[in-house]
């Protein structure tokens, strides 16, 4: 794939150089092929969705259901959506890694060049019928309420956040309602879909995770993408260099939220033993998803660590805000001496007097 100059712009990607921002224009037609992801933007919609070089979806269509020949509260599973008509898209925003969008109804629709590949759709103004038609001979898998997509080295997983439903039909295509306030994700795990995978999605669908971060290094220039699962959230990377890494987070409600982040050992070497703090107060770490989500509303913040699955990130950093509207987390590298300092205030002080008492005591007694 070529890469884009301007295009394909939270875990889940923003340049960290200033992004480059359109005003909202005209639907037209637009071809991106970015780092990862590449596709066409159509008069209907989306079309040829690929992911790290497969071809997943044919198309994606997105239309208002007051717009649709579709009746409410039709089974999702009938033919009933076979031939939904997609609405045309205007561009609202690109950057260096992620483009997006808006229908003429108002859902918001997101293309994030990550290796996760992320494709988003939000109901911010009223339902929203979503269509994906899988390229073949791309497969689907129901697995509960996630629809697990399959194709030759990408494995991926499309899930609705908040109310709404989502199927495969008798056509074999990915149908999606969504009423005002929800959201479809469609997310890549890359050749597998691991525990971690499915622990994340989890958390995701039900709204616990409320927004992503990935962060990579790309031709020797580290690039990062954030990515809203909620209409209710704004995730930014504030800054970073070697060792360190700051996010924004802010979201109108009190409630607390996780925030997911994929780092490369080329900006934090060891995610393991970083610290991690939440508007400079110090994060505790637990062992696993279920000890995150039951910390949220419990006074403190928690951070786990886990294996990413994508091969450019080495970790997954899972960190749970307890409440908002607006908080700072920092993960930096542990420096040795300087971490001793940190976490003991006024040890080294102690040190040097008691270094200076031995030292008179000692000329005292020669003295004598």
């Amino acid at each position: 794939m070529r890469r884009l100059t301007v295009l394909v712009a939270t875990l889940l990607v923003v340049s960290l150089a200033a992004p480059a921002t359109v005003a909202p224009a005209a639907a037209d037609e637009h071809e991106y092929d970015g780092e990862h992801v590449a596709f066409d933007v159509e008069s209907d919609g989306i079309a040829e969705y690929s992911v790290n070089n497969e071809t997943l979806f044919s198309s994606v269509d997105v239309q208002a259901a007051s717009e649709a020949d579709v009746r409410v509260g039709a089974d999702l599973e009938t033919s009933a959506f076979a031939g939904l008509e997609g609405a045309a898209l205007r561009s609202t925003s690109t950057t260096t890694a992620a483009a997006r969008f808006e229908s003429e109804n108002g859902a918001r629709v997101a293309a994030h060049d990550t290796e996760r590949g992320h494709l988003t759709v939000h109901a911010t103004e009223e339902r929203t019928l979503v269509e994906i038609n899988m390229s073949d001979p791309v497969g689907t898998t129901p697995k509960g309420t996630v629809i697990v997509v399959g194709g030759a080295t990408q494995v991926g997983s499309v899930f609705v956040v908040g109310e709404g439903s989502v199927t495969v039909n008798d056509e074999g295509n990915i149908v999606a309602d969504l009423p005002k306030g929800s959201g479809l994700v469609f997310r890549s795990n890359g050749k597998n879909r691991d525990d971690e995978d499915q622990a994340t999605e989890r958390l995701i669908e039900r709204g616990t995770a409320a927004g992503e971060a990935y962060v990579s290094e790309r031709d020797g220039e580290v690039v990062a993408d954030t990515v809203e699962y909620d209409t209710d959230i704004d995730v930014e990377v504030a800054q970073y260099q070697q060792g360190f890494l700051e996010l924004s987070v802010q979201r109108t409600t009190e409630n607390g939220t996780i925030v997911v982040m994929e780092i490369t050992e080329d900006l934090i070497e060891d995610p393991g033993d970083a610290d991690v703090r939440v508007s400079g107060e110090q994060a505790t770490r637990v062992d696993s998803h279920a000890e995150l989500r039951q910390s949220l509303g419990n006074g403190e913040h928690t951070y786990t660590v886990s294996q990413a699955t994508t091969s450019q990130a080495n970790a997954a950093i899972l960190v749970a805000i307890d409440s908002f509207s607006e908080q700072t987390v920092i993960v930096e590298e542990r420096h040795g001496s300087t971490e001793v300092e940190e976490s003991a205030p006024g040890f080294g002080v102690s040190v040097a007097l008691l270094a200076i008492l031995t030292a008179m005591l000692a000329a005292r007694r020669y003295a004598q």
